[in-house]
């Protein structure tokens, strides 16, 4: 049975070579561990820089060989003919980014369809085939296309009210020409 406890005397501290030498030994262990796994780490490291200095050259091998490639067929005249049709065409991607931009959200696209323009070699026609639910949003649609540099001529050359919806085709003109 306890029949009094103090919580205020405390033990005093006493320092012995005992408790000295195994403080001292353990910071020593942890500073060996620390140091081990830093040189580990350089280790790996340095085995990493090799490997991809490796895979370096070696890419670097390969491109020298496609550039090697790359002379021999600009020479042929399937691949001068190829190079000079795509440099006609226009840049698709942008012309494309230009569209959906340009797109209120109450107009979606259907189809398209492109086609070289009958009286201008140099130029191509581009049909869009949508569906809007009001004609205002319709005309900010052909407004916004009006904007974007790649047309010259815009078009709305049917439209018809089925269901609530507009159904429509907007035939465009795209210049050759136009910024990539």
């Amino acid at each position: 049975m306890i029949h009094r406890i103090n919580f205020i005397e405390k033990e005093s501290l006493q320092i012995t070579y005992g408790t000295l030498l195994i403080s001292f030994g353990v910071a020593f262990a942890v500073c060996l561990l620390l140091f081990l796994a830093a040189l580990l780490g350089t280790i790996r490291a340095k085995s990493n820089v090799r490997h991809l200095s490796a895979d370096i050259t070696k890419l670097k091998q390969q491109r020298e060989a496609l550039l090697q490639q790359e002379e021999i067929i600009q020479g042929n005249q399937a691949f001068m003919t190829i190079h000079t049709l795509l440099k006609k065409e226009p840049s698709w991607s942008q012309l494309f980014q230009g569209i959906s931009a340009s797109l209120p959200s109450n107009v979606w696209l259907v189809s398209f369809k492109s086609a070289d323009k009958e009286d201008s070699p140099s130029k191509k026609g581009l049909l869009l085939n949508g569906l809007a639910k009001k004609p205002q949003s319709l005309a900010l649609f052909l407004t916004a296309l009006e904007k974007i540099p790649q047309f010259e001529k815009v078009v709305l050359t049917s439209s018809k009210e089925e269901n609530g919806l507009f159904n429509f085709s907007v035939s465009c003109d795209i210049s050759s020409g136009s910024k990539r």
